[in-house]
């Protein structure tokens, strides 16, 4: 139970993580693939653009506070990134 409940969740970042870049591709921007939307939504409001954005991804996610704040930082503490991605690679 233990790995559905990691790789539910891993599917739940690379779907925000595609988000991010699908909106990048349509905002003529660059985006990078490992980056969330909330983490970019973020990274908008620190250099004073769209603020709407993470407004109302904090709003949808009001039970996990100061969520695109956190998930800027964890970004760039690269947090969420496994030390050895690899180093386990038994079959279960």
């Amino acid at each position: 139970m233990g790995n559905l409940k990691h790789n539910f969740w891993q599917l739940l970042i690379s779907v925000d993580q595609l988000f991010n870049v699908l909106i990048a591709i349509f905002t003529f921007r660059k985006a990078w693939a490992d980056m969330t939307l909330s983490a970019m939504a973020w990274h908008w409001h620190l250099i004073g653009k769209r603020n709407w954005v993470y407004r109302c991804i904090d709003t949808l996610f009001f039970f996990d506070k100061n969520h695109c704040e956190q998930s800027y930082k964890n970004e760039c503490e690269r947090t969420q990134t496994p030390m050895a991605p690899v180093a386990d690679t038994r079959i279960r």
